[in-house]
C-alpha cells in the first residue's frame, strides 16, 4: 500500500508542477497582447462641434498591473472652454482577464470578499470593459441614466510609429452624438 502512495503523490507532484507552468505561460501570453500599450502618451485635440471650438489636451498612461494580472488606464483630458474655463476629466480603471478571450472586465471596486469587481450600470456607475485585438485598445463604457436612456463611450486607442491614435466616439439611446480624433505621442 504504501508504494503506490509514492506514485500518486509523484504525479500530484507533476501535475502541480504541470499546471504552474501552463498558469505563468497563460499569463505571459496575455500580457503580450498588452504590453505594446505600455506607457506614456500625450496630445491636442481642437473639437469643432455645433459651432463651438475647444482645445483638448490628451493623456494616457498604461500600465500592467502589480500582480501581472491585468492592465491599468489612466486618463486625462482638459477641456478647454470658450469661455476660458477649464474643465477636467480624468478616469483611472484597472482591468483583468473576463475568461473570454481578449475581452476584459473593469476592476474598479472591491466587494465584500476583497475581489475586484465592476460597477454597477442599474445604480448609475459607468459599467466599463476593454477588448485589446491586434494593435488596437478600445476601452468601451455603458452609462444608463435615471430615465432609462444610455449612453456609451467608446475609446478606440491604435498603435502607431510615434505613439497611438484616439477615436472617441459617444452615442445616446444609439445616435453618435460626438467623435474626437487625437493622435497622442509617447512620451514614456
Amino acid at each position: 500500500m504504501k508504494k503506490a502512495a509514492a506514485p500518486n503523490a509523484a504525479r500530484a507532484l507533476a501535475l502541480m508542477l504541470v499546471l504552474a507552468v501552463s498558469t505563468l505561460a497563460g499569463q505571459a501570453a496575455a500580457s503580450d497582447l498588452w504590453s505594446p500599450f505600455i506607457g506614456t502618451f500625450a496630445g491636442s485635440t481642437i473639437e469643432k462641434g455645433s459651432g463651438v471650438v475647444e482645445k483638448r489636451d490628451l493623456a494616457v498612461t498604461i500600465k500592467t498591473l502589480d500582480d501581472g494580472q491585468g492592465f491599468n488606464v489612466d486618463w486625462q483630458a482638459l477641456i478647454y472652454r470658450p469661455d476660458g474655463s477649464i474643465d477636467e476629466k480624468r478616469l483611472d480603471v484597472s482591468f483583468r482577464s473576463s475568461g473570454r478571450g481578449n475581452v476584459y472586465s473593469a476592476a474598479m471596486r472591491h466587494d465584500m470578499f476583497g475581489h475586484d469587481v465592476p460597477l454597477d450600470p442599474m445604480k448609475g456607475e459607468p459599467y466599463l470593459w476593454a477588448t485589446i485585438d491586434a494593435d488596437t485598445l478600445t476601452v468601451n463604457a455603458l452609462i444608463i441614466a435615471d430615465d432609462g436612456r444610455f449612453e456609451v463611450q467608446s475609446y478606440v486607442r491604435r498603435l502607431t510609429a510615434s505613439g497611438l491614435h484616439l477615436m472617441f466616439f459617444r452615442s445616446i439611446d444609439g445616435t453618435k452624438t460626438k467623435t474626437i480624433e487625437a493622435d497622442l505621442n509617447r512620451v514614456k
